[in-house]
């Protein structure tokens, strides 16, 4: 298994890519979302961002509130989780197939439509929701807190959707009604393409030999990888020196498999960014996604989160200012251990995997084993993604860990170093 950064760098991969076996979603008008008061004009609520996904508050069909995790990378909402949820009721369903990244067979659904999500005082009516029988996102148990679901693309198609990631706010405002030039004096625009309800954007890779490489890649918000690109759309680009092949996640329809390296530079043409972990899945786990709408691959919130954003679906553009996070390197899990909440709400964490010949690898660590402190931290004092940042940062520091084996309280250690 491979280490929770680079889970969670590649898990999300088949979010950008999931087909349904029925017509395709539109926009009905009658779907719509808007202000519950038709007089407001905007609104801003805070949002939690964890392991680079934005998590937000819904509810539907007058449920508790639920947790949903804000996603340019697909059509409509769907439930992946419905764990301790009493108060859900869904409206009429109909049994369907998903298919996303993965080499496994595709899943079973259900299709439930006329359904109302309410955010804070936004409302859409008459929504498509898709529910994945089986929980094979893991999602709670990966982000240590309660998670339900995703929303896509009906929330950005009604508003301008500012997101700043210094503050961790989210706006959302009526386009007739959005001052471009008072909201737009540190931005830079670029275009963005919709295809079948998904943004693409167009930038530039460039390689270590200085070869620049244009690229067309799905926006996905809800994505926590830096990128992902399909090498064999990419016309004489090699691997880049040092990638090594990898355990890259699990897709929607099964595991993920393939490389993982750094390229040069990203380049959005009034921005750079270096040195920035890429991964190349392999050609059967993206066969359902390679080449879809002439796509090259994906860039996620690894990458995105470093500009404040102003997606603009309605005169498909965005607008970027580079933010506080701007500058950081991109980092990865320096341990090669995975560890998820099993019990999200306490701080329980557990070992989901190690990959092989890694620091926690030779230090002995293995799946299953429940970690109790980590250089003196207690577990109890830790959230998810505090174990996530000590992790990731500063190789060639020692780390004690203190865990518990078949009720034996151990002891290891090891020193944390670069994957690629």
């Amino acid at each position: 298994m491979n280490s929770m950064a680079k889970i969670f760098v590649k898990f999300f991969l088949m979010i950008a890519c999931v087909f349904i076996n029925q017509e395709s979603f539109t926009q009905n008008p009658l779907k719509r979302f808007e202000f519950a008061n038709p007089r407001q004009k905007s609104l801003k609520i805070p949002f939690k961002f964890i392991n680079n996904l934005i998590v937000i508050p819904a509810a539907i069909n007058n449920s508790d509130t639920l947790n949903f995790i804000l996603d340019t990378g697909i059509s409509t909402t769907m439930i992946t989780e419905l764990t301790d949820v009493d108060s859900l009721v869904l409206n009429f369903a109909r049994e369907i197939e998903l298919r996303g990244l993965g080499t496994g067979e595709p899943l079973k659904g259900l299709h439930s439509y006329g359904n109302e999500i309410k955010i804070k005082k936004i409302i859409g009516q008459n929504q498509d929701i898709y529910v994945i029988s089986d929980d094979v996102f893991h999602l709670s148990s990966r982000m240590g807190l309660p998670i339900q679901g995703i929303l896509g693309y009906s929330i950005f198609s009604n508003f301008i959707v500012s997101i700043n990631y210094d503050t961790k706010t989210i706006s959302f405002e009526k386009p007739e009604t959005f001052n471009y030039k008072k909201k737009l004096s540190h931005y830079f625009e670029l275009p963005i393409e919709i295809n079948d309800t998904k943004p693409y954007i167009t930038i530039n890779i460039i390689d270590d030999k200085g070869i620049s490489y244009p690229v067309k890649l799905l926006m996905d918000t809800g994505a926590s990888h830096a990128i992902w690109l399909d090498q064999s759309s990419m016309q004489n680009m090699g691997l880049p020196p040092g990638s090594k092949e990898t355990y890259l996640g699990t897709g929607l329809n099964g595991e993920v498999f393939g490389y993982l390296g750094r390229m040069a530079c990203v380049d959005f043409f009034e921005a750079q960014l270096k040195n920035v972990i890429v991964s190349f899945p392999d050609s059967s786990s993206i066969a359902n996604a390679a080449g879809l709408n002439g796509r090259n691959g994906s860039i996620g919130s690894e990458l995105l989160k470093r500009f404040n954003i102003i997606i603009d679906y309605p005169h498909q553009k965005i607008f970027l200012n580079p933010n506080s996070y701007f500058k950081n390197e991109f980092i990865q899990n320096l341990s090669g251990m995975e560890v998820i909440a099993p019990y999200p709400g306490l701080r329980i964490f557990t070992i989901e995997g190690i990959r092989k010949d890694s620091p926690a690898d030779r230090a002995g660590l293995m799946k299953g084993d429940v970690i109790k402190s980590i250089n003196g931290l207690k577990s109890e004092k830790l959230d998810l993604s505090d174990i996530y940042l000590l992790l990731q940062q500063h190789p060639g520091r020692k780390m004690l860990v203190i865990y518990m084996r078949d009720g034996v309280l151990l002891e290891t250690s090891f020193v944390l170093e670069e994957f690629i």
